[in-house]
């Protein structure tokens, strides 16, 4: 599971510019955007400042301010860097807006959508702008500086700064990351695992292959970058980065041939020969992890994270993937079957559960009885503990804390009143202790080092943990009756996820002092001796002694629980007898040879000339550019264009939109002030649309089709206010100028039976509006939409002396395998007044059919529709382009529209005319009685082609008592609910 790393690890991935893009302009990376209640809410009120230095705009809130020294300091270094490697410079200030905590940096209102744990960083094309946390240990800091600093000079050096060009050029993720990460220099030994992995498990052929979002893209492009340097020399390199500088289309490929002058079917394959060289040497001394243990092989899962050895022994818990969530489960250290799930399916108790089994942090922990476990969880834009009980499978209590953030690797104190975990207070990662029954909290090793995953000792008076000493993490012991920290581990290298021996007289560790790779050492804590157990070529973590009675040979037998990285995944394994394969370790041996001599600081000092004010006007420009078309069934074009304006802090919005169906013109201009969780903005919009008039004329083969345009200009200002992730409220009013139609009976019909019974007329008005609404969301997405949730929406809205309309949406979707589901929708509107709202029905997906676009109308509207979506196709290759999950559906809809005054029927036509009623007729699918309800059923095929919802219906219209055999079939472009 190559892509595991993005998806869990809650740094090292960053987003680059092709992700961005796609995340800004096509929505797939941004959930709101999909989400129709979804709220990003500013959960901590920033008073924003700017430090202007040499190279940058650096803005900054008063909480951080303690921050801004250092972070100008490295960024003007970073400056240096970047600019002496690519020999250019830039000549604007870049803005960099810097957070004290990732969980602060997830509030940023310039990503439009919800930043994944997993998103260590990101730079921004459209204002240039780089935004980070700030909370790691200071070589990392530089490092996620100088990555992001580069995708900035990417922008300006490539693209010259146009959006249009970044978004034409579309470059693949290894050249724009892998550079990016070439640059900074940021690998750490965590990522050069993964990219061993691949290398000797054969997992690359082409650089062709690496052309989407995932980490082994970045790893896979640092390796070719470094190869060219080091075949080619940084001239090379830059040459490289010339040739493709030159190329207007910004073909990747293309710039090889010309820089290297060779096809690049032989620089992928010298590339090959070098990724092979680079660990060819290493494959004889290493081993493989099941040389020397046996793997628990998880029945069901992909990959096993952050295993946890109960008390008993028999039994360990780990954090899975099932379908599309990950998953708290119980696992047999026998056989690995699967015992229980503690976190079935998808819940609102959280969002996520974290995982940091990529950033070498433990993630759970059991109680001393077995009886409870505890994890951290992300909620409501903070990380929280939760208490779950293992024999009923329930949350038994969620901690909340305030003013800490990042809570995680929480372990029980002896009894199980206290917890101990580590937290980030003030921009400092301290391990804490909370009294689950007083609620105290205590900062229990509070010093400005970083602290990572405490573990209790058997005894449970002391508590080891990581601390970052000079750029190594070293194993500490915490006595918790004095307070004293004494340091355990020295030397080269991380010392991480120690634990205690069953006897206490030694700690075992994951370390990357020898060759830069984890594996498994045992501390004596007596002699101080050394001992190496494991010596595999990609990464050994988690150690954890099992103590066992072996009835067989009558005594006590140890047992070594770990896990491995190991062809693509983490898997755990079972050392027995590890005493026959310990060996004493030198620590003269130690050879940490990824040491990182980063030149971090341009000895800046700050002036007080340069602070200044932040100011709204100053800072607004364009934050985003979006396109988008689609078509009707009946062959309508649609188009919806926008840009929207923000400030550098992404907290005021403008909107832009320009939406037309056909001739059909409509514009939204739309203002929205973020700064706060109540929030408020103001609208203009000028809508024209249509509705098809079936009832004025009517002609010897049915009825005749009429369209008729109406108009709606308002103008208003409305609040927003969300009480969760879930749900928000909103209240809005202004001054509504319409041109319509009133639908109302025909006074000429009594005396003319020809004449149709009802005819619209038009009237025009101007009158204050006002509406409320109510927004209810838990959908989950995968990227062919929605997956797994409920969505609700109710609203009323009522325009002075004319009329009130309810509105009802709600929208469920099941999840039945990891991409399979059943989709259901039931919307219901009603209109009453003097000149009541219409609402429209037909084509595309609002009751298929081949039904004509807005065919049917009405002050009421009722459609239900049922759906199986599958998959059918995951690749269809052609000769030099493929297609991608092409998808399936099956489906059932029914729905009507109507009047007030008119004579709906809430059931579907019979097949047979009434004889007792004049004006019934039999069922005709050709021609469908509107006063009935309407149903259709079929099939569709759905796939995105350019970027573009397209779909090809077969469907048949029924009255769920008669089923034709033909078939109608259309095509259309767009959203699917």
């Amino acid at each position: 599971m190559n892509q595991g790393r993005l998806l869990t690890n809650t740094r090292s991935p960053r987003v680059g510019p092709r992700a961005l893009m796609i995340g800004l302009l096509l929505g797939v990376l941004v959930p709101s955007a999909m989400a129709r209640g979804k709220n990003k809410i500013p959960y901590e009120n920033f008073e924003w400042k700017v430090y202007h230095s040499e190279h940058f705009k650096v803005y900054y809130y008063e909480s951080a301010a303690n921050l801004l020294p250092t972070v100008v300091d490295m960024s003007e270094a970073a400056y240096r860097q970047v600019s002496e490697k690519l020999q250019h410079d830039l000549n604007f200030k870049v803005p960099l807006i810097y957070f004290k905590t990732h969980e602060e940096f997830e509030l940023t209102n310039i990503f439009p959508g919800f930043i994944p744990r997993a998103v260590g960083a990101f730079a921004e094309p459209f204002q240039s702008r780089m935004v980070l946390p700030f909370d790691q240990e200071p070589e990392k800091n530089y490092s996620l500086l100088t990555h992001e600093l580069t995708h900035i000079f990417q922008y300006d050096m490539f693209y010259n700064n146009r959006i249009s060009s970044i978004v034409r050029a579309n470059a693949p993720t290894w050249f724009i990351e892998g550079m990016a990460s070439y640059v900074a220099d940021d690998e750490d030994n965590l990522d050069r695992m993964v990219l061993r992995d691949a290398a000797i498990s054969s997992n690359f052929s082409s650089l062709g292959n690496f052309n989407s979002l995932s980490f082994i893209a970045y790893r896979i492009g640092h390796a070719a970058f470094k190869f060219i340097e080091e075949q080619y020399g940084i001239e090379g390199v830059r040459n490289f980065l010339w040739q493709y500088r030159k190329n207007i289309t910004g073909n990747v490929p293309a710039a090889i041939e010309r820089a290297f002058e060779m096809p690049v079917e032989d620089f992928d394959r010298q590339f090959r020969k070098y990724l092979r060289k680079r660990y060819v040497t290493l494959l004889p001394e290493k081993e493989e992890p099941d040389d020397y243990a046996r793997e628990i092989r998880t029945r069901r899962a992909i990959t096993t994270l952050s295993p946890e050895l109960s008390p008993s022994g028999d039994l360990f818990a780990a954090i899975v993937p099932i379908k599309n969530e990950l998953d708290l489960v119980l696992i047999s250290t026998k056989d690995g079957r699967i015992f229980k799930n503690l976190t079935r399916g998808y819940t609102n108790r959280y969002n996520e559960i974290n995982v940091g089994a990529f950033g070498g942090i433990n993630d759970l922990a059991w109680s001393s009885d077995g009886n409870e476990l505890v994890f951290s969880a992300r909620k409501e834009g903070s990380n929280r503990l939760y208490i779950v009980n293992v024999l009923k499978g329930s949350i038994r209590q969620e901690v909340i804390f305030d003013g800490l953030r990042d809570a995680q690797s929480p372990v029980f104190s002896k009894d199980g009143s206290l917890l101990y975990f580590v937290g980030n207070v003030n921009g400092f990662y301290d391990v804490f202790s909370y009294n689950r029954d007083t609620e105290q909290l205590l900062n229990l090793t509070n010093d400005p080092h970083l602290d990572r995953n405490p573990r209790l000792s058997p005894d449970g008076k002391e508590v080891l943990y990581s601390s970052s000493r000079n750029g190594f993490f070293k194993v500490f012991v915490l006595d918790l009756a004095k307070g004293d920290k004494v340091q355990l581990t020295s030397g080269l290298g991380n010392d991480i996820q120690a634990a205690y021996s069953a006897d206490m007289t030694s700690i075992y560790f994951a370390s990357d002092r020898f060759d830069d790779i984890y594996n498994i050492y045992e501390l004596d804590l007596e002699s101080g001796v050394k001992k190496q157990y494991t010596n595999i070529l990609t990464g050994a973590f988690s150690p954890q002694e099992r103590v066992i009675f072996d009835h067989k040979e009558g005594e006590e037998q140890r047992q070594l629980i770990f896990t491995a990285y190991y062809q693509g995944r983490y898997r755990v394994y079972r050392m027995d007898k590890p005493e026959a394969r310990e060996a004493v370790y030198d620590v003269a041996n130690d050879n940490f040879a990824n040491v990182k001599n980063y030149n971090m600081s341009a000895n800046i000092e700050l002036k007080d000339e340069q602070y200044k004010k932040y100011r709204l006007r100053n800072n607004f420009s364009i934050s985003n550019v979006n396109v988008n078309v689609g078509a009707t069934d009946d062959g309508r074009f649609i188009s919806n264009s926008a840009i929207s304006f923000s400030d550098t802090l992404g907290d005021h919005v403008l909107d832009i939109t320009t939406y037309s169906v056909s001739s059909l013109e409509n514009y939204y201009v739309n203002y929205l002030n973020r700064t706060r969780r109540l929030q408020w903005g103001a609208s203009f919009q000028s809508l024209q649309e249509f509705f098809v008039d079936s009832f004025t004329f009517s002609s010897a083969s049915g009825r005749a089709r009429l369209e008729r345009r109406y108009k709606n200009v308002q103008l208003g200002g409305y609040m927003r206010y969300p009480f969760s992730l879930f749900s928000r409220v909103d209240i809005g009013g202004g001054m509504s100028d319409q041109d319509v139609f009133r639908f109302i009976p025909n006074p000429g019909a009594e005396d003319d039976p020809s004449q149709p019974s009802f005819v619209f007329t038009n009237v025009d008005f101007t009158e204050p509006y006002a509406y409320i609404n109510f927004s209810f969301d838990t959908l989950r997405y995968q990227r062919w939409g929605p997956q797994h949730g409920t969505a609700l929406d109710v609203g009323v809205r009522t325009v002075l002396d004319n009329y009130e309309t309810y509105s009802f949406d709600f929208r469920a979707y099941r999840e039945l395998t990891q991409r399979s589901l059943i989709a259901f929708r039931t919307i219901y509107n009603h209109s009453d007044g003097d000149t009541p709202e219409f609402f429209a029905l037909g084509g595309n997906n609002n009751l298929r059919g081949d039904y004509g676009y807005q065919e049917f109308v009405g002050s009421r509207r009722f459609l239900t529709q049922f759906e199986l979506r599958f998959p059918l196709i995951d690749r269809l290759q052609f000769p030099g382009f493929a297609f991608y999950n092409i998808r399936g559906g099956m489906f059932v809809d029914a729905g009507g529209t109507w009047f007030e005054d008119f004579d709906f029927e809430w059931e579907f036509q019979d097949t047979d005319a009434d004889p007792n009623d004049p004006l019934s007729r039999p069922w005709d699918p050709e021609n469908p009685d509107p006063r009935y309800l309407l149903g259709a059923y079929g099939v569709e095929i759905s796939m995105n082609l350019l970027g573009l919802d397209v779909h090809w219906t077969w469907a048949k219209r029924t009255n769920f008592d008669e089923f034709p055999s033909s078939s109608r079939f259309s095509f259309w472009i767009g959203r699917k609910f």
